[in-house]
């Protein structure tokens, strides 16, 4: 594939048609508005409309209807230059044009090697591309262990997937659906989705509120409405009526007294973890796994996004226990967690993550790379997945966050912590990845420890109300009650 620009004109005309007839059309020749392997000799032409400006042109009458569509042809130009622009710099060993990946799966604009054998795939993108479609080419990107690097159109609008950068990937997946179930229903009832005008979002809360969704469910669907205005670069529409409907639909529940309203979330308090961990065996690669998860995840107060992410290297075995490094999505952090040795060593999360490296140290793994992995249910330690022939899953090995809750919940269920939903839909409490994350926060309030300084530990902001909320749930019964001391 060669560039108007890469000769002189003169060259290019003496390959081109009605001479050795070499330079053809690349469009036609791959399919593009004819069959594939059309062979049609190109012109060179200096001039469009008087102005100076070299390119290949069709001969007369050898050209599809309508021409290459403007896509076509802007793209191949940006494909070009960044290809000559990879060309130059110094730690780059190797530019090709439309590369494949190994499986087949895509195929790059531009495949570019660096000097320490990482590979890179620049996308030149000059239409709106829909997050599903660039959340599909970055899984196989990955997958094929190839690093997409995208370059857009200055006017182009970016996918909303793209501004979600410190998002966490659970929030992302919500956000993804609520906006998928609005745009449906304002495309049902002939609504207008973006921009969408405040009388919209009171007669869709109020359609959610008919469909008896959760408070949490409704405010979250106002979060995505309000992220995909602001990556179209939109006004927010006025939520002042949806928020009276999701104040009056909170309100309703609170008076019905139905306990199936009421969530039980249950919190993994030290008690409680101290009944996981003795029911857990730790001779088996995934008990030793799910007790470094549980322990370390309470003392880290992780969301389960955060704790799958870390790494061997995010983590410091120091004198006093661990300095952990943890990326935190919602606030500004600077600096490691202190994680020190716990008092009962059973327990302890220095101790936990210690064994957990052991035994991958002892089944030839060195511990490098992703901090917990994923085990199958045959004990393999981030064994290759594969669906249809094809590879899936990180190729790293990590865990997933669903990983992280399963861990959670399998703990529990080994405790007997858990109830027949069925037979007792009104006690069971639901253990997930956030139980030991509210755990810290209920043993943190329990053990009076001082707001602020739990809060900065677990990434909460200050003044959090999710804090707030577990603060007050877990201090019913401690002496911050009014009841005692006062003579009953």
């Amino acid at each position: 594939m060669v560039h108007i620009g890469d000769r002189p004109l003169e060259q290019w005309r003496a390959l081109g048609y009605g001479r050795r007839e070499t330079v053809v059309c690349f469009y036609c020749w791959r399919g593009i508005d004819a069959q594939t392997g059309t062979k049609v000799p190109l012109l060179a032409r200096g001039r469009i409309g008087g102005l100076v400006r070299p390119h290949f042109a069709h001969p007369a009458g050898t050209a599809p209807p309508g021409g290459h569509s403007r896509e076509t042809v802007w793209h191949i130009n940006a494909k070009h230059r960044l290809a000559r622009w990879a060309a130059t710099l110094s730690n780059v060993t190797q530019v090709r044009l439309e590369q494949w990946t190994e499986h087949r799966d895509r195929r790059a604009d531009v495949h570019v090697v660096l000097d320490d054998g990482a590979r890179l795939a620049l996308e030149a993108q000059r239409e709106l591309i829909t997050d599903e479609l660039w959340q599909a080419r970055h899984r196989d990107y990955a997958a094929a262990h190839v690093r997409d690097v995208w370059f857009m159109r200055p006017d182009t609008r970016i996918p909303h997937v793209l501004f979600a950068e410190g998002i966490p990937a659970e929030t992302r997946r919500g956000y993804a659906g609520d906006w998928k179930r609005f745009t449906t229903w304002c495309a049902r009832t002939g609504r207008r989705a973006l921009p969408a005008t405040g009388d919209t979002l009171t007669e869709y809360l109020t359609h959610l509120k008919g469909e008896d969704k959760s408070p949490a469910t409704m405010d979250r669907a106002l979060a995505s409405i309000a992220v995909a205005h602001a990556a179209a670069e939109l006004p927010k529409p006025s939520t002042v009526g949806a928020r009276r409907v999701l104040k009056g639909h909170e309100t309703e529940r609170k008076k019905s007294k139905d306990p199936s309203r009421r969530p039980r979330r249950a919190a993994a308090t030290p008690p409680v973890l101290h009944k996981m961990v003795a029911a857990t065996d730790t001779a088996a690669a995934i008990g030793r796994r799910d007790v470094a998860v549980l322990l370390l995840g309470f003392a880290l107060a992780a969301h389960r996004s955060e704790l799958r992410l870390l790494d061997w290297s995010d983590v410091a075995e120091v004198e006093e226990g661990l300095a952990v490094e943890i990326w935190r999505p919602k606030v500004n952090h600077e600096g490691p967690l202190g994680v020190p040795y716990g008092s009962n060593p059973a327990t302890c999360p220095v101790r936990a993550l210690r064994a957990w490296r052991q035994h991958l140290i002892e089944t030839g793994r060195p511990p490098a790379g992703p901090l917990f992995l994923r085990i199958d249910r045959h004990g393999r330690i981030a064994h290759p997945m594969h669906r249809n022939g094809k590879p899936i899953g990180d190729p790293t090995g990590r865990i997933t966050g669903e990983g992280i809750g399963d861990a959670v919940a399998r703990a529990a269920a080994r405790a007997d912590l858990t109830a027949p939903a069925g037979l007792l839909p009104d006690l069971a409490p639901r253990w997930s990845g956030h139980s030991p994350r509210r755990g810290f926060a209920t043993a943190g309030k329990q053990a009076g420890k001082d707001f602020i300084e739990t809060g900065r530990h677990g990434g909460w902001t200050d003044g959090s109300k999710s804090l707030a909320a577990y603060f007050d749930q877990a201090g019913i019964w401690d002496e911050t009650n009014p009841l005692y001391g006062i003579g009953l």
